[in-house]
């Protein structure tokens, strides 16, 4: 094993290579953060006959492709800019780390790493690896861009891959049956999976509707996150919840062509649900919810971000509920004026209201909410009263109204649990005993700690 301490080694181009020489058993290379000598080599022999210059490159010890035992090399950040063919010989290498590392081009015979279950590196480097697909024993692979020589076809085989999965450049598809071919469903493995469209001007929606129909991600997905989407509706398998038993986290964004949500209320396991720059949906109501007499059976947490054109967010219906739900956001949804809130009120510990239209409704909303551990209220339109009375376990209270009305006569002495307050804003404060203190510290915008 050859591991080495950037801040303590000195001339350590010199002693690696010394050491190195005497390794040929060598299975374990930590390289790390070393800083490796740049190496002169002619440009092409045109170039030679006009001009003497030469270019530089940095590239790791040759001397390591003799270790025909190496199973772990590491040459995360050392600054290298081309890796020699003869690295292509290391049949048995399992682990390989090119974080950090900035090439133009890798070895045509890099596919012939077959045994590599880890392969470390940012997808513009990963892009280079010509016929990635033959490295079929791959367990992680962060990030895959879709290109003219990688197609998304080269990930059939990779099933044994685990963790986290980017799918990048989706626009760059060119054909919809390539992304049935690639079969996600069989990547049982895979924990966490990412589908991006990084340039979706280029996307038409037709085209997107039917790629994405062929991603269907595999049942033991845990974590999804949809990001670019052109299309107008999501695919059947979205609408499938009841199948994605283990699924805990959604996250929708940027898909600005997006008309209506899937029934997301039928994935029993779903904890976090993130809906952020949606801007062609106006309504969400009972599709949203899906037929079941339970609905988010597990959700925690959900949030709405940037939605700018969304007016109408309709209840559950009457037989139907919502058991769990802990933390409400609405940020950025300026023409957003009615929202199902009272439906939480028996189990929300944090509600964010933030530049959003009147949806508090009644002036003696948010009523009910006893449990109210977090309310944050900022830029919003309309005016209200906080019914002290009602919030004894509010433990932080953020106002910043940019201007409206925020009404806290009934005192904010009744309440008992109340650690943290912030207020920046016009407001009218008619405490009793506290008067002076608080409209002080409350004038400044600062933080009063009771």
């Amino acid at each position: 094993m050859v591991m080495t301490d950037n801040y303590r080694t000195t001339n350590q181009n010199d002693k690696l290579m010394e050491v190195l020489s005497h390794s040929s058993n060598l299975r374990v290379s930590d390289l790390s953060n070393i800083k490796m000598e740049p190496t002169n080599c002619p440009r092409s022999n045109l170039q030679a006959s006009r001009s003497s210059t030469k270019t530089e490159y940095i590239s790791p010890p040759d001397v390591i492709h003799t270790f025909e035992h190496l199973r772990f090399l590491d040459l995360s950040y050392t600054k290298i800019t081309k890796i020699p063919e003869s690295f292509c010989k290391l049949y048995l290498l399992q682990v390989l780390g090119l974080r950090g590392c900035h090439f133009t081009s890798l070895p045509r015979r890099m596919n012939e790493l077959i045994n590599l279950r880890y392969l470390y590196a940012e997808g513009c480097t990963l892009s280079l690896i010509e016929k990635i697909g033959k490295l079929t024993n791959l367990q992680e692979l962060e990030e895959f861009h879709v290109s003219e020589t990688n197609r998304i076809v080269e990930l059939r085989n990779l099933n044994q891959l685990s963790g986290q999965l980017c799918i990048a450049n989706l626009e760059k598809v060119s054909l919809t049956a390539d992304a049935a071919e690639a079969e996600f469903c069989r990547k049982t493995y895979l924990d966490r999976l990412v589908l991006k469209w990084n340039d979706p001007i280029l996307s038409d929606y037709y085209v997107c509707m039917s790629i994405i129909e062929g991603l269907e991600p595999p049942r033991d997905l845990k974590d999804l996150k949809i990001q670019g989407y052109r299309g107008l509706i999501f695919p059947k398998w979205a609408g499938m919840g009841q199948d994605f038993k283990y699924l805990q986290s959604i996250h929708i964004s940027d898909c600005e062509n997006l008309e209506c949500l899937p029934p997301l209320g039928l994935f029993p396991a779903l904890k976090i649900l993130l809906l952020h720059k949606l801007s062609s949906i106006k309504q969400i109501g009972s599709a949203f919810y899906g037929d079941e007499k339970t609905v988010f059976k597990s959700l925690m947490e959900l949030s709405f971000h940037s939605m700018l054109a969304w007016e109408k967010w309709s209840d559950i219906e009457k037989w139907q509920s919502i058991p769990p739900l802990k933390k409400v956001r609405i940020e950025n949804c300026p023409c957003l004026k009615e929202a199902p809130l009272q439906s939480f009120r028996e189990t929300l510990l944090e509600l964010v209201l933030s530049n959003c239209g009147p949806i508090l409704g009644s002036r003696r909303c948010p009523e009910g909410f006893t449990k109210l551990e977090h309310l944050k209220i900022r830029e919003y339109s309309g005016s209200t009263t906080l019914p002290y009375p009602l919030l004894t376990s509010l433990f932080v209270l953020n106002v910043s109204n940019n201007g409206s009305r925020t009404d806290f006569s009934a005192g904010i002495a009744q309440l008992p649990n109340l650690r943290w307050l912030v207020i920046d804003g016009i407001v009218q404060v008619i405490p009793d005993k506290t008067e002076p203190v608080v409209q002080a510290k409350m004038s400044s915008g600062r933080i009063l700690r009771i």
